[in-house]
Formats: structure tokens, C-alpha cells, sequence
């Protein structure tokens, strides 16, 4: 693998085991429990986690599988990704795409961790087999930004990773508190 792309997914394969250890200390009624009916619970986020990072996997397998032509400016490609990295950090809430979201309250601790294990272990063979050229070419399109390459979608991956394990955490700290 790339060592940047290594780099990137060790990180982010580090975080997401951290928040796994945790959950599994939690008892199922909390991780299920929403703090009121806008906020999703602590299941449908990490439901979410694992929905952006296999809609990235269904994407790039779909985009390195097609002969693709996109060309595009290593550096437009860069800004774009700084751009929404950046997005991550500021204290806004955005409206995710609805295939997204995580609607279901009977949806299961156990089946999303497992599925988002399953689509981790596909997305390192994946970057296994990537050349330098295609994980920096401008192939996948954001639908903020449009037009990033797979090594900003990864950083995004992280970014937004940290971003929902901030909002985990206060969820975690108001289920104690009650």
C-alpha cells in the first residue's frame, strides 16, 4: 500500500478500534438511546460511519473498475480536500445525504460493528492495489466539493471520523449523567 494511504487508514483503523473498545463496555439500551428526537443515537452514528466509508468503497471500486479519463490539477484537487477537511472542524451541523442516515432505531450494535469490520477489511485490499497515480488522481466525486482524489477522501474519512467520536462522546456523557 502507499505509505501515505497506510498512514491514513492505520490512523483511522486506530481510532475506529479506540471507539469500538469503548462501545463495547456501554449497555445496548444506552447505545441505542437518542437524546431527543432530531439527534440520532450512538448505533445510527457509527451506522453512519460505516455507510460513508462503504459508499467510498462502492464508489472507488466502481471508478478504478471503468476506464476513466478525469484529469484535473494536483492542486485544485488539494484545496478541495483542505477545504473539506476543514469543513469537519468548524462547529456546524450539515444535512447528510439521505442514504446516509441511519433512520432505524431497531438497527444492531453487533450487525453495524460487523459490517463496518467487513467494509474496512475490503477498503485495505482495495488500497492494496492502487497505484500512486490512481490514488491521486482527481476519481472520486464529493458531493460537497466535487472532484477529489482517493487520498483526500481518505483524509476526509479521518476528519470526519474524529468529528462524529466528538459527538459520541457527548452522548456518552449525557447517558451517564441520567
Amino acid at each position: 500500500m502507499n505509505r501515505k494511504a497506510e498512514n491514513i487508514f492505520i490512523q483511522i483503523e486506530q481510532i475506529k478500534y479506540s471507539l469500538i473498545t469503548r462501545l463495547n463496555e456501554i449497555d445496548s439500551a444506552l447505545l441505542q438511546k437518542n437524546t431527543n428526537d432530531k439527534n440520532w443515537s450512538i448505533v445510527q452514528i457509527v451506522s453512519h460511519l460505516e455507510k460513508i466509508e462503504s459508499g467510498t468503497l462502492i464508489y472507488i471500486e466502481k471508478k478504478i473498475g471503468a476506464d476513466s479519463s478525469i484529469k484535473g490539477s494536483r492542486l485544485a484537487v488539494r484545496i478541495k480536500g483542505l477545504m473539506l477537511r476543514l469543513s469537519q472542524r468548524l462547529p456546524f451541523k450539515y444535512k447528510t445525504n439521505r442514504s446516509l442516515e441511519e433512520n432505524s432505531d431497531s438497527v444492531s450494535y453487533q450487525d453495524v460493528k460487523t459490517k463496518w469490520s467487513e467494509t474496512r477489511e475490503k477498503m485495505k485490499i482495495i488500497l492494496d492495489r492502487l497505484s500512486e497515480e490512481q490514488l491521486n488522481a482527481p476519481l472520486y466525486k464529493n458531493y460537497a466539493v466535487g472532484y477529489i482524489s482517493i487520498l483526500e477522501q481518505m483524509n476526509f474519512l479521518l476528519v470526519h471520523l474524529q468529528r462524529h467520536i466528538k459527538q459520541i462522546d457527548k452522548l456518552i456523557k449525557i447517558n451517564n449523567e441520567n
